[in-house]
């Protein structure tokens, strides 16, 4: 967020954007974001790799873990709010509620092949909260994947893009 950074952040830092949208041409390579972090961090001390969100959930925390560790940099990771909570609070919709769900499943759907056919039968049939992340392109063929495979047409459905930001969109229907 860029009130954010003009806030916090130092002036003479120096600021990279190497954002990462799915589907998007203005993502940065992770291998090149990893030559970034190494090539900065032996040659500032200290920097910081600022993640939207939380680190560790549906990020490339893994790739840039193994640069550090592989050039010996030592590092903190300070967890952020993942956009499943966030857009839980936002919504006002809980995840788990007494009666209605007693857990959550969380999955990722950005291409076809990403759940098997077998997978979408135990889906369908899921008693609690199913929350899938990068899913704006495939949203349609997920609905159709979940009716396919059996699910209740009457579940509650929502989308919520943008979590918890100025441009949040929800919309909610049933499948």
């Amino acid at each position: 967020n860029e009130e954010i950074i003009k806030e916090f952040v130092n002036p003479p830092a120096i600021i990279i954007a190497v954002g990462k949208q799915g589907r998007c041409n203005a993502s940065t390579p992770q291998t090149e974001i990893n030559d970034l972090i190494v090539q900065f961090a032996a040659s500032y001390k200290p920097i910081v790799r600022l993640i939207g969100g939380d680190v560790s959930l549906y990020s490339n925390i893994l790739d840039e873990l193994l640069a550090l560790n592989e050039h010996n940099i030592e590092y903190e990771i300070v967890p952020g709010i993942t956009a499943l909570s966030g857009a839980s609070a936002y919504t006002g919709v809980p995840l788990t509620a007494r009666g209605y769900a007693t857990g959550v499943r969380v999955l990722t759907y950005y291409q076809e092949t990403s759940i098997s056919q077998e997978a979408w039968k135990h889906l369908s049939t899921f008693e609690d909260t199913l929350v899938f992340y990068m899913t704006g392109n495939a949203l349609p063929q997920l609905v159709n994947n979940l009716l396919k495979a059996g699910a209740d047409a009457t579940i509650p459905f929502i989308v919520v893009e943008q979590a918890t930001t100025p441009n949040q969109y929800v919309h909610q229907f049933n499948l």
